[in-house]
């Protein structure tokens, strides 16, 4: 059974060896899951492309580990109170939030994962009607009962 695994570029060695081993546990489990740029290609458009496999796919499945590291800033400037001040925070790609609203409209059912301390904002919080598995960036932390 195909799943949709919505995950950024790797790049370094600890996101390398989570992915492999999520993907590994779920073709142990029967799952298939394809990924646009990983093991499904196009010459389309990318959101044609990402609808037309999550219609194929019967859930998704988001990998959400750091992508970009902003030093520091401000949040909510120009309002009529003081700036929220931020020191590091640790973002991943903008495509899950794309990802997760599409396989919303679709009806998928989703489980996200996010590596710990990633800023959890919009569609990766856990108000949306799915799962957040928190974990941090160890192949062996999808190994336990909760996951």
């Amino acid at each position: 059974m195909k799943v949709f695994l919505s995950v950024g570029r790797v790049s370094t060695p600890a996101q390398r060896q989570l992915l492999e081993r999520l993907e590994q546990k779920l073709r142990n489990e029967g799952l298939d899951p394809r990924t646009i740029g990983r093991n499904t290609f196009t010459s389309q458009q990318p959101l044609d492309e990402i609808k037309r496999l999550m219609q194929e796919c019967r859930g998704l499945i988001v990998l959400a580990f750091e992508r970009t590291s902003v030093q520091g800033g401000l949040e909510a400037r120009g309002l009529d109170r003081p700036p929220l001040e931020f020191g590091i925070r640790r973002y991943a790609t903008p495509w899950h939030h794309i990802e997760l609203a599409m396989a919303s409209v679709l009806g998928l059912p989703t489980l996200v994962v996010v590596e710990e301390g990633l800023h959890e904002e919009g569609l990766l919080e856990d108000k949306y009607g799915w799962y957040v598995y928190r974990t941090p960036l160890r192949a062996d932390s999808i190994d336990n009962d909760e996951f």
